[in-house]
């Protein structure tokens, strides 16, 4: 005859085979629901709207054409753009080699504009249009040569096969820190084997659970989750790695490599007589979450105290976008879903570049009023 003890040792795992029997079934049903009514936001271009092989680009659009960019997050659900004769966006950069002051902003998906019906929004763009307006007499041309999806090694050949053609005088690069520390390997396999794949398909858990990767896509949709998240010691290894402050390999060599390609991309600059602007956008975490993230083994401005060093080192125009985007603080600077920068981000971004590089380029006004230029040349060298 079973004991007390036993009955109720075996009443309790009744109780608990019922409890976790009842949490499957919910698990089931919730994992039923989302794969049939729940879409994940999906960013993948119509594959007729790029170039199959663009290599050695990561990625690059057929020019002259009016593609349409899937965003979900902004009205309508899509971006109808138009590209010029290059392939990117506002005006052609054969166009700016007419103009005395010329400047080429060079960068990924932040500079492109993701996100933004309104080009002027942009924040570089933003930064030359109010500088036209307060200096109506000056003349200055911008030409923004930028892709999705582009990292270090694009801006460099970018610059070598489109904007040097216009000798400009200034040179922006956009530096995302989510996207532009080179892979380890990254300048000996340029030029060799196929294009990376395609980017903006979301990923999917190693489940392929319909559940986990609603619960990512929140956490990774939501500054608050993200901050809760981190706060209770998750750390996302794939997304936060970059920040870590004591990096073991082969962290150290994926900065090696993008100092290389940038440095390479410096002295091409100025060999051509332009000096380089490198702007540091920061990802959504380091501005929701950096009293999270600022422990003993990660530190939020990481990023931007490498930059800031090697920029000092090589005469490189540095601009951090994160102690403002910071100060801010408000949610609306960042879409949720994609974590790319809203019109109000980027003009915020834009103030700062008000201040920070226009007395660079009053210099650069002033000095092509005193002399007279021969116009640059429009092809390839």
């Amino acid at each position: 005859m079973p004991t007390p003890g036993r009955k109720k040792l075996k009443l309790l795992a009744l109780k608990l085979a019922a409890l976790a029997g009842a949490l499957l079934v919910c698990f089931l049903a919730l994992e039923a629901s989302l794969r049939l009514f729940w879409r994940p936001a999906t960013f993948r271009i119509d594959h007729r709207r790029y170039r199959p092989e663009p290599w050695p680009y990561s990625f690059r659009f057929t020019p002259d054409q009016t593609i349409t960019v899937p965003i979900p997050e902004v009205e309508g659900g899509e971006l109808k753009i138009e590209l010029n004769h290059h392939g990117f966006r506002g005006p052609d950069i054969d166009d700016v080699a007419r103009q005395r002051v010329r400047i080429v902003s060079i960068g990924d998906s932040f500079t492109f504009g993701w996100g933004l019906k309104d080009f002027t929004d942009q924040c570089v763009v933003g930064f030359v249009d109010a500088y036209h307006r307060l200096h109506p007499q000056a003349d200055v041309g911008l030409a923004v040569v930028a892709e999705p999806g582009w990292g270090v090694s694009d801006y460099l050949f970018a610059y070598l096969e489109f904007a040097r053609r216009v000798r400009p005088q200034l040179v922006i690069v956009g530096f995302f820190c989510g996207d532009d520390i080179a892979s380890t390997g990254t300048i000996a396999s340029i030029g060799a084997g196929r294009p990376p794949d395609k980017p903006w398909s979301q990923s999917r858990s190693w489940l392929h659970s319909a559940t986990l990767d609603w619960i990512r896509a929140q956490i990774r949709g939501s500054p608050n989750l993200t901050k809760l998240v981190l706060a209770l010691g998750v750390r996302p290894s794939s997304e936060l790695i970059r920040f870590l402050r004591s990096e073991p390999p082969p962290i150290p060599d994926m900065w090696r490599e993008t100092f290389t390609i940038l440095g390479t991309l410096n002295a091409e600059v100025r060999r051509d007589g332009g000096r380089l602007v490198i702007i540091s956008y920061p990802s959504l975490v380091q501005v929701f979450a950096h009293q999270q993230l600022d422990d003993a083994r990660f530190d939020y401005r990481h990023i931007d105290e490498r930059l800031a060093a090697f920029c000092r080192e090589h005469d490189i125009v540095f601009v951090p976008f994160l102690p403002a985007l910071i100060a801010d603080g408000k949610l609306d600077l960042y879409f949720a879903k994609d974590r790319h920068l809203t019109p109000r981000g980027q003009r915020l971004c834009r103030d700062v570049l008000i201040e920070k590089l226009s007395p660079v380029l009053d210099e650069l006004v002033s000095r092509s009023a005193g002399r007279p230029e021969a116009p640059p040349a429009t092809g390839n060298r």
